[in-house]
């Protein structure tokens, strides 16, 4: 990725936080920010015989769109999320567990909340729940899964400030922590060593995104 570009580009947001009891502002690259970048770049290294697509789902009867499609043989699925915005949101949309729900509209969600908060109070509590948990699951639970793949990962870039160090508990995600200079970030993936990666220089370094050998490049000059 460009250090350059990413210092100076204006497609942030503010961001609010505490320090020493004082509320202080700051400024954090927005997730289609993130989106644009990794795309430049993907179109720029991947060979020739593969290439990438945005928004990819409707063509497989897709409830959503997933970010990126790396087509061909690979079927790579890439998910791109920035300082742990609804993290969990972004890995379960890919989860192939969970039984088909019909997508409803929020106008049709809303009547449903309005219904329930006419029930009396008698009414048994646990099929609410129950009813809701389903309701809520269309909305973002495994909307992926109708997509053909060999393998997704989710991408979460996170500055050093808004990271705490902790075990990462989903198989597929990667955790891009980076500083204000854009020059080099760390990667972190559960049950893998810490990469250390150079946003700019010489050497680009290129790892595998699955089990099938092929390298994919993650940072250009």
């Amino acid at each position: 990725m460009k250090p350059s570009y990413l210092q100076n580009c204006l497609g942030k947001g503010r961001e609010y936080y505490r320090e020493e009891g004082k509320s202080k502002e700051r400024t954090r690259i927005l997730e289609q920010t993130w989106q644009k970048e990794f795309y430049r770049i993907a179109t720029s290294q991947l060979p020739q015989r593969h290439f990438i697509s945005c928004d990819v789902g409707h063509l497989y009867g897709s409830k959503g769109l997933v970010d990126f499609y790396i087509n061909d043989s690979l079927k790579w699925m890439i998910e791109i999320d920035r300082e742990g915005d609804r993290l969990k949101n972004h890995v379960e949309r890919f989860d192939t567990s969970l039984p088909d729900v019909p997508m409803e509209s929020e106008e049709k969600r809303g009547k449903k909340r309005q219904a329930r908060k006419k029930k009396k109070k008698e009414d048994k509590k646990e099929e609410i729940e129950i009813e809701e948990e389903h309701i809520n699951r269309g909305t973002e639970f495994g909307i992926y899964r109708e997509i053909e793949r060999n393998e997704w990962v989710v991408i979460d870039f996170r500055h050093r400030l808004n990271y705490v160090s902790r075990p990462i508990s989903y198989d597929n995600l990667w955790i891009v922590r980076y500083d204000d200079d854009f020059k080099s970030a760390i990667i972190e993936r559960k049950g893998k060593e810490d990469l250390e990666i150079n946003f700019m220089g010489d050497s680009i370094p290129s790892f595998s995104l699955g089990s099938q050998g092929k390298n994919f490049v993650f940072c250009g000059s």
